[in-house]
């Protein structure tokens, strides 16, 4: 009985909390910072707006015409990549943890 109380109370903590990201671990009170805003604004805004929600510049490199970048949330434990091409954020993609650590 005990397996089966924990079991729904998880059902219903994930049902609660179904706006957090599935990416990463959200525990607690770590919120998920949300980024679609940031999707087709100038670039050069990019780094000041990432880091003013939280966000550190792991790495990047460019690759023909788009400009790759990596950041990390340590509060929410979010890894995500930033795709710019012609001057705008193409996309802000959760990915793997480890390629920011």
């Amino acid at each position: 009985s005990y397996v089966d109380g924990y079991n729904a109370g998880q059902q219903k903590r994930d049902a609660e909390t179904s706006y957090r990201s599935p990416y990463g671990r959200h525990s607690g009170q770590a919120a998920y910072v949300s980024l679609n805003d940031l999707v087709g604004s100038r670039a050069t805004y990019m780094d000041d707006d990432l880091r003013k929600r939280g966000f550190t510049r792991k790495g990047g490199y460019q690759s023909g015409n788009a400009a790759y970048s990596t950041w990390w949330n340590v509060a929410s434990r979010q890894c995500v990549q930033g795709v710019v091409t012609e001057g705008r954020i193409q996309s802000l993609n959760p990915i793997g943890e480890g390629n920011c650590l």
